[in-house]
């Protein structure tokens, strides 16, 4: 059993070495400066570094052609940034250990958008939606949800104004 492991364990080092060795910085100062680092997967960070992390302004390119620029913290995404998703989706605002939380745009490629408050990845507190269909909300929102006092302004001017509860109506 102790010689499985260890092969096991052995294994699992040289692929890390691997990958390790095909992950390097190739221009600057990755440890405590400005410098570009290319990962084995081909994702790329360019920015500033602290202690050999991402930390300061820096920007970090997915191989699928997603995008993040903005303020980092210890290889987070922290503080104002904007994220480009391959597709054409959009956020711009202020981020919080790698998700959206606080004030933020978030554009989406089918033309709708919402600005507002953001609190871990979801809409969360006061904000408006415009749908895509022409229908807009402003109001309260708790995790992804319409939630609380809004307005809705159907396309065709019908609207409803009153308290909404886990994204429906309340009459």
């Amino acid at each position: 059993m102790k010689t499985v492991f260890i092969f096991g364990l052995s294994l699992g080092f040289a692929a890390c070495l691997s990958v390790l060795a095909h992950a390097k910085c190739i221009s600057g100062d990755c440890d405590n400066g400005y410098g570009i680092y290319v990962y084995a997967s081909g994702n790329k960070y360019m920015g500033h570094y602290k202690n050999g992390r991402q930390h300061g302004k820096g920007a970090f390119y997915w191989v699928d052609g997603n995008i993040y620029d903005g303020q980092w913290k210890y290889d987070y995404a922290n503080g104002i940034g904007s994220y480009t998703y391959s597709n054409g989706d959009k956020y711009q605002g202020e981020w919080r250990n790698d998700l959206k939380h606080g004030q933020g745009n978030m554009q989406w490629a089918d033309g709708s958008q919402y600005e507002g408050t953001w609190s871990d990845d979801q809409k969360h507190g006061f904000g408006t939606n415009k749908y895509v269909s022409g229908d807009t909300y402003t109001g309260q929102w708790e995790n992804n949800l319409k939630h609380g006092y809004g307005l809705y302004l159907w396309k065709n001017g019908r609207k409803f104004e009153g308290e909404w509860a886990n994204g429906d109506q309340v009459y």
